[in-house]
């Protein structure tokens, strides 16, 4: 999962960039001393937190990689209180993020 996901990523940064100069420019940005410091977030964002939802979100995924949906029997054997509770926080929280996020556009926009 993890080569995938790192492959498909790096392989973005040719799709987005201007230019194949461009696009190595980037790389070399990727791979220079910045690599091994905390990134800088506008807003109230925190490289810890972000760092924490993401291996949350992949601990689900690895739960989950034998089903065909990773969250299909996540919490199915809790109450329907609990896991209704836990779907509107879920939608809450997903639209109070795009509520005060940056926009961006669609990567598919460029063309």
């Amino acid at each position: 999962m993890m080569i995938t996901f790192i492959s498909v990523t790096f392989s973005w940064i040719f799709f987005r960039a201007r230019d194949i100069k461009h696009a190595f420019a980037y790389i070399s940005g990727v791979f220079s001393k910045s690599l091994f410091s905390l990134p800088r977030f506008k807003g109230s964002h925190s490289a810890a937190g972000l760092l924490i939802i993401i291996m949350v979100f992949m601990a689900i995924e690895w739960l989950g990689r034998r089903d065909e949906f990773a969250i299909e029997k996540l919490g199915s054997k809790l109450p329907n209180v609990v896991r209704w509770s836990f779907y509107n926080i879920l939608v809450a929280s997903i639209l109070v993020s795009v509520a005060i996020g940056i926009p961006q556009s669609f990567i598919y926009f460029q063309f």
